[in-house]
């Protein structure tokens, strides 16, 4: 079993690194359901979030935890893969899917100051067949967020591709995009 790691400590070395020529910045992670109104709730009533920062699951990407369980056991993580799928973002149908995610939209936007700004990046997997860009532009629609910018991030392609290592036919990587919004 590996050393407790204490990421939120380590995440705050790199921060303070890095921004070291900040003002002051407080944030907060969250490891919760983010459809659920109570996992997004700031620590007081009055703390209202200016940024939201995301990379929500691909739309088919139902096994994320369990595909990165090696990571996720380097940093303390259970030894054992638990592949069970309950309390996820519903991939059933595209339609399922965004619904899903627009309630996580619309949580964040409650908690939110009024000129909030929410980066998202977002791409698909090569076995659905779904415009990924679509998809996470329908989950906006009534949200709460309106769009401003949508940019390429690239894709994976110029690396040594995890899934080339165990498909038997190499895949081209989809696209993924960083989506910029503000409440509406």
């Amino acid at each position: 079993m590996p050393e407790p790691v204490d990421v939120l400590a380590v995440i705050q070395r790199r921060a303070k690194r890095y921004y070291a020529t900040c003002s002051d910045i407080s944030g907060a992670v969250r490891l919760a359901d983010s459809r659920k109104v109570e996992s997004l709730r700031p620590e007081t009533p009055e703390t209202l979030f200016n940024w939201v920062i995301t990379s929500p699951p691909y739309y088919g990407m139902r096994t994320y935890i369990p595909d990165q369980w090696l990571r996720n056991w380097f940093v303390g993580g259970p030894d054992t893969v638990d592949y069970t799928s309950r309390d996820q973002i519903a991939h059933s149908s595209p339609e399922d899917f965004v619904a899903d995610l627009r309630q996580v939209w619309r949580n964040a936007e409650n908690v939110c100051a009024k000129d909030a700004k929410m980066v998202i990046r977002f791409g698909g997997i090569t076995d659905r067949h779904v415009d990924s860009l679509e998809l996470i532009k329908s989950s906006l629609n009534d949200s709460g967020w309106h769009i401003t910018t949508i940019r390429k991030a690239g894709s994976a392609a110029k690396g040594r591709r995890q899934a080339d290592a165990f498909l038997r036919a190499r895949t081209t990587p989809m696209f993924e995009y960083d989506i910029w919004a503000v409440r509406q």
